[in-house]
């Protein structure tokens, strides 16, 4: 026990060794030490070392049947590298029908409970991107579903409409993949996947409980949107649980991560200036050019932004200058100036210079700070690889740019 105990431990600790040598071991102690979580060994395939990807990717193949589900997740919404190998090695392990028995079942239960989750927390204050991340993994366990159907059934049509569904632009595109599903799928499954998407699961929980389930579930996202949806009052509440969950995570966590779960954010503002990777996703999510990212899709953006104080008086930016970059203004005012002239005044959580993320434009306004502000920068270096590692995300970044273009030029001719 004491020698499982311990490599469990070094498992916990494998993104946190530098030494390369250290950390692949620490992922063969986790499929020693028994640990039926593979998304760690999952994450590893995009890892940067080459012996790393090498050993995840040999762990997995090894797991067979086992890691079926965290594979199919994959193979859907993990970065470019991940999502890629690991539909390699879906292509390769070639399951038998049993177990593609017991994973559909295991999706469809987990399908379920989510869903009931999402209809308890309807009302949470706050709680509008922990709903978010929820219809999200709605919408990953149905294509996971669907996927494990296919393979079961030996049916492309079911691929086929599950395609149309996940790359649906519009109510009546989804309306029709969601019918021809009605008619491929049997009564209890079209009753739990369709339910599920349409929001008409018959089953009742209550908030407390649902709020419990998903303090003590494993995706790590929905806890911390929830931790910070339920304020100091309801973190209070639920210390001890949200105590446990953070001690599980500890030995991924960075130290201000793990203080940021278990205290309210009044004291965890004392400790450090610069936003929280979670307070980053809620900031970002309001801006208009962000505001259609998936959670995880902003999850990944949240973490390249860089944090910045300007002093009364200094410049952001000058007119005429190249622009590499856009800043969110989360504290204080910006005076913006065209040609010397003071012409607008930015306040808390307005964009500045997003245009640059798009393209060489040279700024058209010096931006000068007006007391004390705190800024978040983003390179278009960082959404150039964003868009090439990350699913989906430079297709809603498109549309969301294209209306933001839109509303400019109608300004301008009214």
């Amino acid at each position: 026990m004491l020698l499982r105990q311990r490599l469990l431990e070094l498992a916990g600790r494998w993104r946190l060794h530098e030494d390369s040598r250290l950390r692949e071991a620490a992922l063969v102690a986790m499929r020693a030490g028994g640990d039926s979580d593979f998304r760690p060994l999952v994450s590893a395939l995009g890892d940067s070392d080459d012996a790393i990807r090498r050993r995840a990717e040999q762990l997995l193949r090894d797991a067979g049947d086992a890691a079926l589900a965290a594979l199919t997740i994959a193979s859907q919404s993990g970065r470019r590298r991940v999502r890629l190998t690991a539909i390699e090695i879906l292509a390769d392990l070639r399951p038998s029908q049993e177990a593609l028995d017991l994973l559909l079942e295991r999706e469809l239960q987990q399908l379920e409970a989510c869903a009931t989750h999402k209809k308890a927390l309807r009302d949470l204050q706050r709680g509008g991107l922990v709903r978010r991340r929820l219809s999200e993994r709605i919408d990953e366990g149905v294509q996971a579903a669907l996927m494990t159907l296919e393979a079961r059934e030996r049916n492309s049509r079911i691929g086929e409409v599950a395609r149309r569904l996940a790359c649906a632009a519009s109510q009546r595109s989804r309306a029709r993949a969601l019918e021809a599903l009605d008619a491929l799928l049997s009564r209890r499954m079209a009753r739990t996947i369709l339910g599920a998407l349409e929001d008409t699961i018959s089953t009742v929980l209550p908030r407390e409980e649902a709020v419990q389930a998903e303090l003590a579930g494993r995706d790590g996202l929905t806890r911390d949107l929830l931790v910070q949806a339920l304020g100091s009052e309801g973190r209070a509440k639920y210390r001890e649980m949200i105590s446990s969950a953070a001690t599980a995570v500890a030995a991924e966590a960075d130290p201000m991560s793990l203080v940021r779960r278990l205290v309210g954010q009044e004291d965890a503002s004392l400790l450090t200036e610069v936003p929280s990777i979670l307070e980053t996703i809620v900031i970002l999510s309001d801006l208009p050019l962000f505001a259609d990212l998936s959670t995880v899709q902003l999850e990944e953006l949240a973490s390249v932004v860089q944090w910045q104080s300007l002093r009364d008086g200094e410049v952001l930016m000058e007119q005429g200058e190249e622009g590499h970059c856009m800043y969110m203004l989360q504290a204080g005012t910006l005076d913006v100036l065209v040609d010397g002239n003071a012409c607008a005044k930015l306040q808390q959580g307005e964009p500045v210079g997003e245009l640059a993320l798009f393209g060489d434009d040279r700024r058209t306004a010096t931006v000068v700070a007006m007391g004390d502000c705190q800024l978040g920068m983003i390179t278009r270096e960082d959404i150039e690889r964003l868009v090439e590692e990350v699913p989906g995300i430079a297709l809603r970044l498109c549309r969301a740019m294209s209306r933001r273009i839109s509303q400019m030029n109608q300004r301008r001719s009214t």
